[in-house]
Order: C-alpha cells, then structure tokens, then sequence
C-alpha cells in the first residue's frame, strides 16, 4: 500500500486553499476529487492539473453509505500502485 493523502478544496474560493494542498495537488500523479462540482475546481483546471472525479458514483448509487464505499475501495485499489491525493470538499479535518 502506497501513501493516501487527503487535502480540502477549502469552502469554495480558490484563495483559501492552503498552500500545503496545492503542493500535494501538484506533486502526485494520480489526483482523486470527491467531487468535480465544486468553485475551486476550476483554479485546478487554470493550474493544468489532471484528475478524475467520483462524480458518477452519486448518480449510480442509491445511498450515501453506497457512495462512500465505493469511492473508499477506488482510492485503496489506486493506492495500491501509486501514492493518491485525495480531495474532498471544505476541509477533511471537519465532518
């Protein structure tokens, strides 16, 4: 198992993400969001990182539990072969 590293995308301005978050963004080479529906996605676009979302997973689950599991195992089975970033919405220290 390889280092899984989960950053905050902040509360939704770009200036607020923090600079620690940026770095781990920048530095890996497999990028994981929760969510592509979110105001900072944008500045990672503008910054050219790749990455892929966990977008599909809300419309072909039907519960959050589902959803969650899901996505877990995903990140695991990739953190298996390379060191992942995860990124969640606002901070991943709260809730």
């Amino acid at each position: 198992m390889r280092k899984v590293t989960i950053v905050g995308l902040g509360p939704g301005n770009a200036d607020l993400l923090t600079l620690g978050a940026v770095k781990a963004m920048q530095n890996t080479s497999c990028l994981l969001l929760r969510t592509g529906r979110h105001p900072t996605v944008e500045e990672l676009e503008r910054l050219g990182l790749s990455f892929l979302t966990y977008d599909e997973v809300y419309e072909t689950e039907s519960t959050f539990d589902a959803v969650y599991q899901t996505i877990v195992l995903d990140v695991l089975r990739r953190a298996e072969a390379v060191d992942v970033v995860y990124a969640v919405p606002g901070s991943p220290v709260v809730a």
